[in-house]
């Protein structure tokens, strides 16, 4: 949640508010976000979402319960993320990642991901700053 650009959501309609902006993305082709469970007990691991998919730059984003960490669940969902975009004929995509996030920018290191661009950075609407490096992975 530290390096996330969307803030935690305060109460249950926020949430449902969320889902239904998924759905709605989804059923208009712009974005597909899945769940990532374990395959053995379903236990929820986090989220992993290929978003504006209508844009020359679709962007890969995953998020996962701290609990999971280190466990490679995260580069799992984004190759998974990347057969898909290659399904869909996408050439390129990109992952932006807080430079601080250590674990996070191996994971497009690791499928050849390059930083392309300046450093940005963002405040979220909870009002922490992210400083982005923004990968480019080719497919």
């Amino acid at each position: 949640i530290e390096y996330m650009y969307p803030a935690v959501n305060k109460n249950l309609q926020a949430t449902r508010e969320v889902i239904q902006s998924m759905i709605k993305k989804r059923n208009a082709q712009q974005e597909e976000v899945y769940v990532i469970l374990k395959v053995e007990s379903l236990e929820f691991i986090g989220l992993a979402g290929l978003h504006d998919l209508e844009s020359d730059r679709p962007e890969i984003g995953i998020w996962t319960k701290k609990a999971a960490h280190g466990h490679h669940y995260g580069r799992e969902a984004v190759q998974l993320l990347i057969e898909r975009a290659k399904q869909l004929k996408l050439k390129t995509v990109i992952y932006p990642v807080d430079y601080r996030n250590l674990a996070s920018c191996k994971i497009p290191q690791y499928f050849g991901g390059v930083v392309v661009g300046e450093r940005e950075t963002v405040t979220t609407k909870d009002d922490r700053v992210l400083y982005i490096d923004t990968y480019e992975i080719n497919l």
